[in-house]
C-alpha cells in the first residue's frame, strides 16, 4: 500500500514536469517557432515547473504583501498549466481524428480556440473558487436513528484551507449562511487553517458566532500538522470546538467519535478498531474524520454515519482521475451494509484559487429514521 501511494506521488510530480515540457513542443510546433525562441520558452516553461514547489516553501513567510503575491500566483500557476495543458491535448486529440475527414487547412483555426477556450477555462475556475459556497442539502434516512433526535441537522465545515486575508473574508459569509440554517450540530473535518494564516480574532469571532443546539465538534486533518501540531490544537480551543483526537463523546441519544488524519498520524486498521471498540453499542454513532479511509472496515464492525472531506472532489478537472486512483471513497454519499458515508468536496481551495468541475459547498445533512 506504501509503495501504491509513492508511485501515484512521484506519477504526478513527473506528470506535473511533463505539462511544462509538452506545452513548450505544442506552441513551437503549432506557431512555427524560431529556434531561439523555443529555446527561450523552454528554458521559461521548465522555470515556472519549480515557481509551485518553490511557492509552498516560501508560504510560511509570506506575512510580507509581496511574498503573499508570489505565493498566489505561483499556486496559480500550477492550476493554468493544467487546464491548459488538458485543453491543448484535446485539441491534439481532435485534429488526429478530424484529419481524414477534413482538410487541414480547415483546422488551423483550432489552435487558436484550444488556447480561447483554456484562458476562458481559466477564468471561470479561479471565479467559482472565489464563490462562497452554497449550502447543499442531504437527507440520510437510517433506521437505527434515534427517535428522540429525529431530522437532526448537520453542518459540516472541510477544507476550508485559510491562508490569505481575502478567504477569511469568504469564511465570514460561509458562516452566515450556516448561521442561516440554523443547524443542531456542527462538524469540523480539518484542514482549517493553512501557513501564514494564523488563528486570529475575525475567524474566532465568525466560529464563535455558530450556536447549534449540540456544538461544535472538530478533528484534524493531514494541514493542522503542517501547520503544527500545538498551535492547531490551541487554535480549535480558541474558537470554541471540541477537538476529538481518536475520542468519543457521549450525548443521551448519540455519541460522536472524532478520528486524528489517518494518513498524517500513520494509523492502522487495528488503530481503527481499537478507538471504534470503545463506544456505547447502545447509542448511534457519528464518526468524523478527515481522510475518508477504513471505511469499508468501520462498517464491518459498526453500524454508522460518517463524514469526510480532503478530496476536494479533484478540485481541477482532470485532477479527478489522480485522485479516484488514490481514493476509493472520492466524492458524494456511500453505503456498506447499514452504514453511510458522505465525502464532501469541501468549501475552500488548497494550492491554486481554482475550481473547475469541483465546486465547493457547505453539506446540510439531516438526519432521519423516517
Amino acid at each position: 500500500m506504501k509503495f501504491h501511494f509513492i508511485f501515484i506521488f512521484l506519477t504526478m510530480v513527473f506528470s506535473y514536469i511533463l505539462l511544462h515540457v509538452y506545452f513548450a513542443g505544442w506552441l513551437i510546433k503549432n506557431f512555427s517557432l524560431t529556434l531561439q525562441t523555443g529555446r527561450i520558452l523552454r528554458l521559461a516553461l521548465l522555470s515556472l515547473a519549480f515557481l509551485s514547489p518553490f511557492t509552498m516553501f516560501l508560504r510560511r513567510h509570506c506575512e510580507n504583501i509581496i511574498y503573499e503575491y508570489i505565493c498566489f500566483f505561483g499556486a496559480l500557476w500550477m492550476g493554468m498549466i493544467i487546464i491548459i495543458a488538458f485543453s491543448i491535448a484535446s485539441h491534439d486529440i481532435i485534429i488526429f481524428a478530424a484529419k481524414k475527414f477534413t482538410s487541414s487547412k480547415y483546422l488551423s483555426n483550432l489552435r487558436i480556440a484550444a488556447i480561447s477556450a483554456a484562458i476562458l477555462i481559466i477564468i471561470f475556475s479561479i471565479y467559482s473558487a472565489f464563490l462562497v459556497p452554497n449550502i447543499k442539502k442531504i437527507t440520510v434516512t437510517m433506521p437505527e436513528f434515534p427517535q428522540n433526535i429525529d431530522n437532526l441537522k448537520i453542518i459540516q465545515i472541510a477544507d476550508t484551507h485559510m491562508d490569505f486575508p481575502y478567504n477569511i473574508r469568504q469564511f465570514e459569509a460561509i458562516i452566515k449562511k450556516i448561521n442561516a440554517a440554523k443547524p443542531d450540530l456542527v462538524l469540523m473535518t480539518g484542514d482549517f487553517i493553512d501557513p501564514p494564516m494564523t488563528c486570529n480574532g475575525r475567524i474566532i469571532k465568525a466560529v464563535k458566532s455558530l450556536n447549534p443546539k449540540f456544538g461544535i465538534f472538530a478533528v484534524l486533518g493531514n494541514h493542522e500538522y503542517y501547520q503544527g501540531y500545538e498551535k492547531s490544537v490551541e487554535c480549535h480551543k480558541k474558537i470554541g470546538a471540541r477537538l476529538l483526537e481518536n475520542e468519543i463523546f457521549q450525548f443521551d441519544d448519540f455519541q460522536i467519535i472524532g478520528l486524528n488524519d489517518i494518513k498524517a498520524t500513520k494509523m492502522t486498521e487495528n488503530d481503527i478498531k481499537k478507538i471504534i471498540s470503545k463506544r456505547d453499542k447502545n447509542k448511534f454513532s457519528i464518526i468524523i474524520t478527515h481522510q475518508p479511509l477504513f471505511f469499508d472496515v468501520m462498517a464491518e464492525n459498526m453500524d454508522f454515519f460518517a463524514l469526510a472531506g480532503h478530496i476536494h472532489r479533484g478540485q481541477i478537472f482532470p485532477g479527478h482521475i489522480f485522485a479516484k486512483m488514490i481514493y476509493k471513497y472520492f466524492y458524494g454519499l456511500y453505503q456498506i451494509n447499514n452504514s453511510r458515508l458522505y465525502v464532501t468536496s469541501g468549501a475552500g481551495s488548497w494550492g491554486p484559487k481554482m475550481r473547475f468541475l469541483a465546486p465547493t459547498e457547505i453539506p446540510l445533512i439531516t438526519l432521519s429514521k423516517k
